[in-house]
C-alpha cells in the first residue's frame, strides 16, 4: 500500500502535464500571404513566358506548440513574363509574376 500511493501520485503529476499540452492548436483560420520561390522554370523560347511557384503561410513568423503542425493553402503555379534581367537579350534570367488570385488561408492543427 505505501508502494502504490507514490506511484500513483507520479503518473497524475505526469500525465496531467501531457494531456493539457496536447490541446493546445488554435482551429482558427487565418489569412496568410502568397511567397514566391526563388527558382522559375522558363522556356526555351523567352517570348513564351515563365511558371513560378508560390506558398501560402503566415504573415509573420508563428509561434505554435509541438503537438501542432500549420497547414495551409496547397502551393499554386503562376505564369509570368520573361526578362533579360541584365543578361544576354535572348535569355530569361527573370520571371516578373504577381502572386495567385485565389485566397491564402493557413491553420493549426494536431499533429
Amino acid at each position: 500500500m505505501r508502494i502504490q500511493l507514490p506511484i500513483t501520485a507520479l503518473i497524475l503529476f505526469i500525465g496531467v502535464p501531457l494531456a493539457s499540452a496536447r490541446a493546445d492548436c488554435p482551429p482558427d483560420v487565418n489569412r496568410g500571404a502568397w511567397s514566391p520561390e526563388s527558382n522559375f522554370t522558363a522556356n526555351p523560347i523567352p517570348s513564351l513566358g515563365c511558371y513560378r511557384m508560390y506558398i501560402c503561410g503566415p504573415e509573420q513568423q508563428v509561434m505554435y506548440d509541438a503537438n501542432c503542425r500549420l497547414a495551409a493553402t496547397p502551393p499554386l503555379g503562376v505564369t509570368g513574363v520573361c526578362t533579360a534581367g541584365g543578361g544576354d537579350i535572348s535569355s530569361c534570367n527573370a520571371c516578373l509574376t504577381n502572386p495567385p488570385s485565389d485566397t491564402c488561408q493557413w491553420h493549426l492543427e494536431q499533429r
